[in-house]
């Protein structure tokens, strides 16, 4: 499956040790949430969401993206978002990944990032 602006780049760590490490480097960046219906506070000059709170995705918009175009993908809203695809996390998740969790972005709040971790 082709996907789009999706770079896995290898990475060495300590000291050249350990080889067989990649760093996924994502340069397709969308605005896809619905600013009507998320919850954040401002928008900085960079453009970015300040205070998110709540998400939603903008469906209607993403019927407009293409498929390939939007398997993996960084929030431009906040780029702190990298968005996959449920095919791709279908395909992440058949090998039994340890310590990854994925969430769905609209079930996202302040605290759920390391939820998965208790």
């Amino acid at each position: 499956m082709p996907i789009n602006c999706l770079q896995l780049v290898q990475a060495s760590i300590e000291k050249g040790e350990y080889m067989d490490f990649f760093i996924a480097n994502v340069y397709q960046d969308l605005y896809t949430f619905d600013r009507t219906q998320c919850e954040f506070g401002d928008v900085n000059e960079g453009d970015d969401w300040e205070d998110i709170t709540k998400i939603v995705l903008d469906k209607k918009l993403l019927s407009k993206i293409p498929l390939e175009d939007r398997l993996v993908y960084r929030s431009k809203e906040d780029s702190q978002f990298k968005l996959y695809h449920e095919s791709i996390v279908n395909i992440i998740k058949s090998v039994n990944p340890v310590g990854m969790a994925f969430l769905n972005i609209e079930e996202w709040n302040e605290g759920s990032l390391f939820d998965f971790m208790r």
